[in-house]
């Protein structure tokens, strides 16, 4: 009976980020929040002397704040895609390939040098297809 008796609640859909201001995260609640403020002081700054100027740059960014909150690519927030495609572009992407060279041991049995080799990679002369061909004369 003691299956039955669960202490504990298990967490579930730890994947999804708790709504904490009504229907935005705390991230998305903060990537509009701090473009609305400072739209505000602009519009006390700027607005009324302005006003084009402000509208244009508040656009942007209102613009730019609700992109960052709201996208999504391929399941992931525009800055974490951002922050992974500049990880992918700033980081080397040379890579080489070196074939393994065979390793050559060699066993002494009664005065008599015995040479023998090992491989970890079995390589052959021809591949399949090579081998049909040749034996049916098909080139």
């Amino acid at each position: 009976m003691v299956g039955f008796n669960m202490r504990f609640t298990v967490p579930q859909f730890i994947e999804k980020e708790p709504k904490v201001f009504g229907p935005l995260t705390f991230k998305q609640f903060i990537y509009i929040a701090i473009p609305g403020g400072i739209v505000i002081l602009l519009f006390f700054t700027l607005g009324k002397q302005n006003f084009f100027l402000f509208l244009l740059i508040s656009i942007t960014l209102l613009g730019t704040g609700g992109v960052l909150g709201f996208l999504r690519i391929a399941g992931k927030s525009l800055p974490v895609f951002l922050i992974y495609f500049l990880k992918h572009s700033l980081t080397p992407k040379a890579y080489y390939w070196r074939r393994k060279e065979k390793m050559i041991t060699k066993t002494f049995v009664k005065e008599k040098e015995v040479e023998t080799k090992e491989s970890f990679i079995k390589i052959k002369k021809k591949g399949q297809m090579e081998e049909l061909k040749t034996k049916k004369g098909l080139f």
